[in-house]
């Protein structure tokens, strides 16, 4: 009976230790207002199941993507947004899902769907140009226009993050775009 007990509030200390991180990470995602969420699907010949691979090329096409939408100077003033990085549970290759706030610091202006989506489109060429691809990537942009948007995309982003194995790639889950981008 002692044994039970104890694993019982051994479960809920665990749980509870869990909403608070995930508590950290909505706070934090919520702090950066997101307003577009990309989710990114590399071509099958450069699709991986390892991480390392999978985020140097993510890396790549954020930067071109700000690089498009913000000129030269991108890194002074860069969009903020975090990466979450899924593959079910290691069965298949990586793909990830990117929150963003993509809002002008000059204007104050929400960029548009239709920059958004030419500045992916032009990533996605330079992807295919640098690395002799002949498929697109799989691309999708979703514009976060209210507030249970907002918070449906982070609840959905959040889904592999609190997985219990103690591997290093499933503690790697998200990361910044300071920190993708070392600024």
């Amino acid at each position: 009976m002692m044994c039970v007990l104890a694993l019982l509030i051994y479960k809920i200390i665990e749980e509870m230790k869990k909403n608070l991180k995930r508590a950290r990470v909505e706070s934090i995602v919520n702090s950066i207002q997101p307003n577009y969420m990309i989710t990114i699907q590399l071509p099958s010949a450069y699709k991986s199941k390892k991480l390392e691979r999978f985020r140097f090329n993510i890396k790549n096409i954020m930067q071109q993507i700000e690089k498009d939408l913000l000129g030269k100077n991108w890194h002074k003033h860069h969009y903020p947004f975090v990466i979450f990085y899924e593959n079910k549970n290691g069965l298949e290759p990586w793909h990830a899902h990117i929150l963003g706030n993509f809002t002008d610091n000059k204007n104050g202006k929400i960029e548009s769907y239709d920059d958004i989506e030419k500045a992916v489109s032009r990533a996605n060429h330079t992807f295919r140009c640098n690395n002799g691809c002949k498929t697109d990537l799989d691309v999708d942009v979703s514009l976060l226009d209210n507030i249970k948007s907002v918070q449906d995309a982070v609840n959905y982003c959040q889904k592999e993050v609190w997985q219990e194995e103690k591997s290093v790639e499933r503690q790697m889950r998200f990361e910044f775009s300071e920190e993708i981008f070392s600024l």
